[in-house]
């Protein structure tokens, strides 16, 4: 059965944000502030900076604090024909293509992040409602995610005969599954007006900058995801409710009535308890209806998910009882997934089954949750230790990296030392500086729970402590011993 599906914005001054909620949960939020709105899909003018053959890349700067980063196999090469432009991207070398100071135009790819700039594209895509429009390159498809069938084939043979009449590719979208061909041909012109338009400010540039952005939330929130499964779109804000019905009268008028403005003196969000569900999807445990839980670990290089039983038991069978959990957590997981903008590797480790037809089923049932991704997600099954192996499309950061930072106290490992620990390592700086022939008198301020490790370990010897209890914490003081030192003229140190 489809998920009912609703779009709420809200706005808090210069702050906008996108939920969608399926069935009254959180699935994506979206998130644009003042001036650090998204960079992916933005075109821009670049001029190349460093070109790297033994990286076969180049650095282009486009305007921004970072310089992006342009592979080879990204820059585009006019061909009709698919596997030999596959052929051509195989053989692509850097330095025969670009050189230091050349302007291009370039599309972002994906967002910055980490420590590096954004990756770049010389294969530019204008997104339209019903169609893309591939201007470097002249391909004829249709999105994945439309059926075989007459359907598909019609929609083919439309693609086709736009693509040889324009000289450009043309992808038809998701949302084009039985519109008419003139739609279709509308959308399209329309593209190929933008484009035109791009073409000449880029001509005109002499200076990195942007070209055309890729639209704001609202925009997006019509062209990317109103359609037939949409029950309505939300907002409480006035202007961004005339917004949201401006753009849907242009691109998808049979859709404009199911735009709504939320009355009340209730924030929207609160209503629909969004802040509260997107807090509890940047911890690390989830919990399951059943009683089972998730843990989610995201590193550098993948995102580990760890599945457990935890108090769920179920009812029949150890086996029945597994199958079920692993089907629930699937869900769940693929929600997550969404929610938390995860992409590149991801691991799952669900709780071991036996049976291999247990375990395809599964995978089938983790497919079929992750079929409402807007992103591309592949499965590519279990590895030979019982983990799943999947990838979804990076193209933003992660959620918890858009707005949680590292602690600074443990710097983004999330542990921090045992009061054991910290106690001895206190002892050991202490013992060294009386190897060293240190004679200071030492006061060491801490917690109560290290202070009492510190007593139960000792002092070096040589030396001896008072204790007190000041302000619910212990201080120490060390004195120099009988033979003197540099204690004995008053100087003291604070560790």
């Amino acid at each position: 059965m489809t998920a009912a599906r609703e779009l709420a914005l809200e706005r808090v001054q210069d702050q906008t944000r996108l939920a969608v909620l399926e069935n009254g949960r959180l699935c994506e939020i979206y998130c644009e502030r003042g001036s650090r709105s998204k960079l992916a899909g933005n075109i821009y003018a670049g001029r190349v900076q460093n070109v790297l053959p033994g990286m076969n890349a180049a650095f282009v700067d486009i305007g921004l604090n970072k310089n992006g980063f342009l592979y080879a196999g990204d820059i585009c090469l006019d061909t009709r024909d698919q596997q030999e432009l596959r052929d051509q991207l195989e053989r692509a070398r850097i330095e025969r293509m670009l050189r230091p100071g050349q302007m291009i135009v370039v599309q972002v790819a994906k967002e910055p992040g980490g420590g590096k700039g954004p990756r770049l594209s010389g294969n530019l895509s204008l997104p339209g409602r019903l169609t893309v429009l591939l201007p470097t390159l002249r391909y004829a498809g249709v999105s994945k995610k439309i059926p075989a069938g007459e359907e598909r084939d019609r929609l083919f043979g439309v693609a086709k005969a736009l693509s040889e009449e324009s000289g450009a590719g043309v992808i038809i979208r998701t949302a084009g599954e039985c519109a008419d061909e003139a739609q279709l041909r509308a959308d399209y012109a329309r593209l190929l007006r933008d484009w035109k338009r791009i073409e000449t400010d880029a001509a005109h540039r002499a200076q990195p900058g942007l070209i055309q952005p890729d639209g704001d939330l609202v925009l997006q929130a019509v062209r990317e995801m109103l359609d037939e499964d949409v029950k309505r779109v939300r907002t409480d804000d006035p202007e961004i409710y005339d917004r949201l019905r401006a753009c849907a009268r242009a691109l998808t008028p049979a859709l404009e009535e199911r735009i709504e403005l939320a009355q009340g003196d209730a924030p929207l969000f609160d209503l629909l308890r969004v802040d509260h569900q997107m807090e509890s999807a940047l911890e690390r445990r989830v919990y399951l209806k059943s009683g089972g839980t998730l843990v989610i670990d995201e590193t550098e290089a993948l995102t580990v998910i760890d599945v457990n039983t935890a108090k769920f038991t179920g009812k029949q069978s150890l086996q029945d009882t597994i199958f079920r959990l692993n089907c629930e957590a699937a869900a769940e997981i693929a929600r997550q997934i969404r929610l938390r903008d995860l992409g590149g590797i991801i691991i799952i480790d669900f709780i071991d089954m036996s049976g291999a037809e247990a375990r395809e089923k599964l995978l089938n049932a983790l497919r079929e949750a992750l079929a409402g991704d807007r992103n591309r997600t592949n499965v590519l099954g279990m590895t030979q230790l019982g983990l799943v192996e999947m990838t979804r499309k990076k193209v933003r950061r992660p959620l918890s990296r858009q707005l949680m930072r590292d602690c600074t106290a443990c710097l983004g490992s999330g542990r921090e030392w045992t009061y054991e620990s910290v106690a001895y390592r206190a002892v050991r700086e202490l013992w060294r500086r009386r190897r060293m022939g240190d004679r200071t008198a030492y006061r060491i301020e801490t917690g109560e729970q290290t202070a009492a490790w510190i007593a139960r370990i000792g002092l070096p010897e040589g030396g001896e402590a008072r204790v007190c209890v000041r302000g619910g914490g212990r201080d120490f003081e060390i004195l120099p011993d009988e033979r003197g030192g540099n204690g004995a003229n008053g100087n003291e140190e604070q560790l």
